[in-house]
């Protein structure tokens, strides 16, 4: 009998034993913890289900002590959840490590694909432009007289057909203001603006309250014109512009 009980103790593996021994202990400190962190969590009326069950997942962890010297190597080293299973930690380093490493070669690739950026917006298309949006487009136009001539004053009429704030009359006036004195198509599409804009309806309504600055903006813009059909007279009246027509205009804009 007692030869047995020699073989059976000898043949029982002392070390599988004591890790046994060990998980059992370390499971019923986590137990309690556990529970305690329960109790604790009741007395503390926690608000949600997930504060309780944090409180209760957290409850084996330990902070930091001011007395605690933790070099890089440690904590590399160091095991903050005692009771994760080492597997499931290899296997989500492994999976991570995976995901990295396919990410880069895929950001890599994707990365010789791309084609530089370019570092200026490309200007507005002022033929798209609306009563609404018309000065923020032309504002951003790069040359903004050209966006005008690009334009042209018929649709320009057509985008303001029913009435144009003095605003964007003024603003108007500046850019073809900025016409070049020497260049007789920009003489002539200037007057010929000019002339369109007393299309639009209640234009004499706007003009009449444009206030006195406002109205040196449209004063400057035919006294330039003024001398620009003296300047370039033969070549204007070829095409039938003279200073009768000027004279004209300037009864229409209340010079």
């Amino acid at each position: 009998m007692l030869e047995k009980m020699a073989d059976k103790l000898s043949s029982i593996d002392m070390k599988e034993l004591e890790e046994q021994l060990e998980s059992a202990i370390e499971e019923d400190k986590k137990y309690w913890l556990r529970n305690e962190a329960k109790l604790k969590a009741v007395s503390d009326h926690v608000e949600t289900y997930n504060e309780f069950k944090n409180l209760v997942d957290a409850a084996h962890l330990k902070p930091l002590d001011k007395s605690d010297n933790l070099s890089k190597e440690k904590l590399n080293k160091t095991i903050w959840n005692k009771f994760a299973e080492k597997d499931s930690c290899k296997n989500d380093c492994s999976v991570s490590s995976d995901h990295v490493n396919h990410n880069s070669n895929k950001s890599s690739e994707g990365n010789s694909n791309l084609k530089p950026e370019k570092d200026t917006e490309a200007p507005p298309d002022i033929t798209c432009a609306d009563k609404n949006n018309f000065l923020d487009i032309l504002n951003r136009s790069e040359d903004k007289l050209t966006s005008l001539i690009t334009l042209g004053a018929p649709q320009f009429v057509e985008i303001f057909q029913n009435e144009i704030s003095s605003s964007t009359l003024v603003e108007v006036l500046k850019v073809l203001s900025s016409f070049d004195r020497n260049s007789v198509d920009h003489i002539v599409f200037v007057s010929e603006f000019l002339g369109e804009l007393i299309n639009i309806e209640r234009f004499s309504i706007t003009l009449s309250f444009l206030s006195s600055e406002e109205k040196q903006t449209v004063e400057s813009l035919f006294e330039k014109l003024n001398s620009c059909f003296i300047l370039k007279s033969s070549e204007l009246k070829e095409l039938c512009f003279d200073e009768d027509h000027l004279s004209a205009l300037k009864i229409v804009y209340q010079l």
